[in-house]
């Protein structure tokens, strides 16, 4: 955890946490940032909806700030087919171990989830070269965790390494179901949280606000 505060820190360094200007959005998107502002205000029918992050809600509830203000979302191309996906996740004010909520892409104009992260399950964009892809680190206590790497191919997050720490195998760690080491495991660990990136955001307040304004 300590290094992931670290890299969290050095790439605030690199990556304004907060976007100076609101991106365009697709037409696409725009049922989902209506959807976001209903779950972030705690609209019942929306908390219960199967396409609204719960997370989302509770993870500013937790920390006790404006929801608006914890949550922000941004547009990016994440792999160059000229499609620029919609992510939301966490805003600085709740603390640096920020993570990723959800990643939407469109498909014939049509939004569909290409990734979601939560509290025990925390999704990272990373950038290695000049190729984003996802990081997950994801935990079912201290005797059960996993961490996996996905790319960004033809509108799709593609699963590349899946590496499972079970403390009750055989083989306590595996990388895509084959034994390795504890060292190569944190290695690998750590080669992918160097990778992690945390784009600019927008606070959903700002869309509120303008949304307002219209």
């Amino acid at each position: 955890m300590k290094k992931l505060l670290l890299i969290f820190l050095l790439c605030a360094l690199i990556l304004p946490a907060h976007a100076e200007t609101a991106p365009q959005l697709p037409a696409g998107y725009e049922p989902l940032m209506n959807m976001y502002l209903k779950g972030l205000a705690g609209e019942e029918e929306v908390l219960e909806s199967d396409d609204f992050n719960i997370s989302v809600y509770l993870c500013s509830r937790y920390a006790q700030a404006d929801p608006f203000q914890g949550t922000g979302y941004t547009c990016m191309d994440l792999d160059g087919d000229g499609v620029p996906e919609l992510i939301v996740g966490q805003m600085e004010v709740l603390g640096e171990a920020r993570f990723l909520y959800d990643i939407w892409t469109l498909q014939d104009g049509e939004p569909v989830m290409l990734a979601q992260g939560w509290e025990r399950n925390a999704l990272y964009l990373t950038l290695d070269g000049d190729q984003f892809g996802l990081y997950q680190a994801g935990s079912g206590g201290a005797s059960l965790s996993i961490y996996q790497q996905s790319e960004f191919r033809e509108g799709q997050a593609v699963l590349v390494n899946s590496l499972l720490f079970d403390m009750e195998a055989a083989h306590p760690w595996t990388l895509n179901e084959n034994p390795i080491s504890k060292e190569e495991a944190l290695q690998l660990i750590e080669q992918w949280e160097r990778r992690v990136v945390f784009p600019a955001l927008n606070p959903f307040a700002d869309y509120q606000a303008a949304k307002n304004r219209s």
